[in-house]
Parts: C-alpha cells; sequence; structure tokens
C-alpha cells in the first residue's frame, strides 16, 4: 500500500505573501515544512506550530491550531463510514510528520 511521508500545504500563505511583500521592501517570506536553526541560518523570525524544545528563544502564542477527522466521499464509499471512534482502528490516518500528540486521539460525542 503507498504510504504519504510528508503533507504539505502549498497554498498556506497564498495571497497574504503579496501584500507582506510589498509592505517590507528588504523582506523574503519562505513556506517550508522543515525544522530550522533561525540562528545559524540567518533568520530573523519563524512562525512555529508546538513547543520551542530547549530553547532561549523568545516566543509569543499568536493563534491555535484545530485538528479534524475527515475523510473523502470516495474513501468512505470503499472503506465504510466510522460510526464510533473504535471504528477507526482499521481506517487509514494522514499525518503531519514532526506534530507533537498524533500518536494518541482523544474523542467524544458529539466533539
Amino acid at each position: 500500500m503507498p504510504q504519504i511521508r510528508q503533507l504539505s500545504l502549498g497554498d498556506v500563505g497564498n495571497g497574504a505573501s503579496d501584500d507582506f511583500s510589498l509592505s517590507c521592501f528588504d523582506t523574503r517570506l519562505t513556506l517550508s515544512n522543515r525544522q530550522v536553526n533561525l540562528t545559524e541560518e540567518g533568520i530573523d523570525a519563524a512562525l512555529r506550530v508546538g513547543n520551542l524544545p530547549g530553547s532561549t528563544m523568545i516566543a509569543t502564542r499568536v493563534g491555535t491550531v484545530s485538528r479534524v477527522v475527515a475523510a473523502s466521499p470516495g474513501y468512505l464509499q470503499i472503506r465504510g463510514v466510522p460510526l464510533t471512534p473504535g471504528d477507526l482502528v482499521g481506517h487509514d490516518c494522514i499525518g503531519v510528520e514532526g506534530f507533537t500528540g498524533l500518536g494518541f486521539w482523544s474523542l467524544a460525542d458529539g466533539v
């Protein structure tokens, strides 16, 4: 069975990046999923999801990230619609490498 090793959100920031680059003449905006070393690579600021492991960097929360359980109609037609959290055991999951907490899901009825 084929596996997806990395899911890249290429449309993140489209449109906003145009406005940003126009307002800051000498600025470059790079969107990447890789973990960069800000000091070694000469980067002034970054947006990251999650904790900063053992870091002396200054961090400010600017938002939250929500996760959803979703499936395409074609997938559900082939694999069936899960009706309870226990039904998910036999289903495939695509996650983003590097995010913490993907190995454990806490689900509740109606949520």
